[in-house]
């Protein structure tokens, strides 16, 4: 310890520095001594130099990765001694820091000690390594450690018997080629350096989707290169910048919480896309189709306006609805949006002419009031298209949640008082007219659902 205490920096900003010094501390022992030289630890290196004067006489301390210091050794040094507490230390968890001192060069050194440094799995990573498993996101452990100390790491942290490859293993994986049973038997790389990491991320990144988190300036590249970088709430300044996400508090549970949150948006997103699609898709072509055969249109400029602010309301809401979470990876099924978009919105356009022939043919009634059913019509059918929507089961059996339950019902309300008063519209309606268009625009709603159904048994 007296020795390693050298080798370590001062400031404190490694852990492992900090353990030693700490415990140096705590043994309160005197030294006279002056640091004459400093050479930090690398990637490259995997070990720090210092040359420092004890009582006046020269002598120079290297501390690091036991297989790097082991090759500065003097052949007079039990080695195979040296390498059973090593591979016992790595066996049983431990990374090991190795000291090894002489008075003239770094070669042919004497070792002095080997501290074993305990760098226990969090209790959190148990579980969050079962809930990526669970969600469809592999796995896969980075480090520069002993292969043994993987092996322990893995089994602690809950990945089972997989495998864990070392550097040498790298030059004979093509990753175009590695299978997906192949790639899920993977846990670990181990023994491996900064590049190395930086060309794992890049393998993997041609056929998925990349996250990669880290501490270190070790982690650097890797976590530059990932299509989503991540920095630890302990991470150096400079991974913090380079970094997509910094996390804000300690452990990995936050990340289990982001991914949550970002498959909700996700399925929040396409139910908006496909409601907005489909709206407006019916809007258009209902008012076009009605414009060229009557040569005017059947809801004034006033009307759109206050549909259009009527809308904003339910649309504000689905910003908290009430969405199931995919279990897997999801990307945007373009041709079955397009589907249920078009679907619907061929709906709401058959179930607007309908009405509008039924309207002018068969009842007689008066442009003026046509244009006050049309907007109530618009309003409640669109409202009521939230629902079928905005789930992939039947309507009824996963309702949306309160905040969207509220604001169509308050908005329909709003709707059907402006059209029972004429406030704004054309003329007014009776209440009859109004029950009979809730009924209409109700039943409508149960041929969208039947189109939804149809959309999802063809997309299997």
């Amino acid at each position: 310890m007296n020795f390693a205490h050298f080798a370590a920096e001062q400031n404190r900003n490694d852990s492992i520095d900090k353990a030693i010094l700490d415990e140096f501390d705590k043994e309160k022992i005197e030294i006279e001594s002056e640091v004459l030289k400093y050479i930090p630890p690398d990637s490259k290196r995997k070990r720090s130099t210092v040359t420092v004067s004890i009582d006046g006489k020269k002598v120079i301390v290297t501390t690091g990765a036991p297989q790097v210091i082991r090759k500065l050794l003097s052949k007079t040094n039990a080695l195979k001694k040296y390498d059973e507490q090593i591979e016992t230390n790595a066996s049983e968890g431990f990374r090991s820091l190795a000291i090894a001192v002489s008075d003239n060069k770094e070669k042919d050194m004497k070792l002095v000690g080997v501290i074993a440094l305990s760098d226990t799995v969090r209790s959190d990573a148990k579980s969050m390594i079962e809930f990526l498993k669970v969600n469809g996101i592999r796995t896969i452990m980075l480090t520069g450690d002993h292969a043994s100390i993987a092996k322990h790491v893995l089994t602690e942290a809950g990945f089972g018997s997989k495998k864990v490859l070392v550097r040498a293993d790298l030059q004979k994986i093509d990753f175009n080629k590695l299978t997906n049973d192949e790639i899920a038997d993977i846990g670990a790389f181990a023994e491996i350096l900064p590049e190395d990491k930086l060309n794992i991320v890049k393998g993997f990144k041609t056929n998925f989707i990349v996250a990669v988190n880290g501490d270190g300036v070790n982690d650097l590249p890797a976590v530059k290169e990932a299509n989503v970088g991540i920095a630890v709430k302990n991470a150096v300044d400079a991974l913090r910048s380079a970094a997509d996400f910094v996390l804000l508090s300690h452990g990995l549970s936050v990340i289990k919480d982001s991914i949550i949150e970002s498959r909700k948006i996700f399925a929040r997103v396409y139910t908006y896309s496909v409601y907005r699609i489909s709206e407006s898709f019916r809007l258009i072509l209902t008012t076009t189709i009605l414009a060229i055969l009557y040569k005017t249109t059947p809801i004034t400029p006033i009307q759109i306006i206050m549909i259009a602010l009527l809308n904003d309301i339910p649309i504000i809401s689905l910003a908290f609805d009430r969405v199931k979470k995919a279990t897997n990876p999801q990307s945007i099924n373009v041709r079955e949006r397009f589907a249920k978009s078009i679907g619907f919105g061929l709906v709401g356009t058959l179930n607007s002419l309908i009405l509008f022939f039924i309207m002018n043919n068969v009842m007689h009634l008066s442009w003026d009031i046509i244009q006050t059913v049309y907007f109530l019509k618009l309003t409640v059918s669109g409202h009521m298209l939230i629902y079928v929507a905005h789930t992939s089961e039947k309507w009824y059996k996963f309702l949306p949640s309160k905040q969207v339950i509220i604001a169509t019902t308050l908005t329909q309300i709003i709707a059907t008082l402006i059209a029972i008063f004429g406030i704004g519209m054309p003329a007014k309606l009776t209440i009859p007219m109004v029950i009979f268009i809730w009924i209409w625009s109700f039943g409508w709603m149960q041929i969208s659902e039947g189109v939804k159904m149809v959309v999802k048994r063809l997309g299997k």
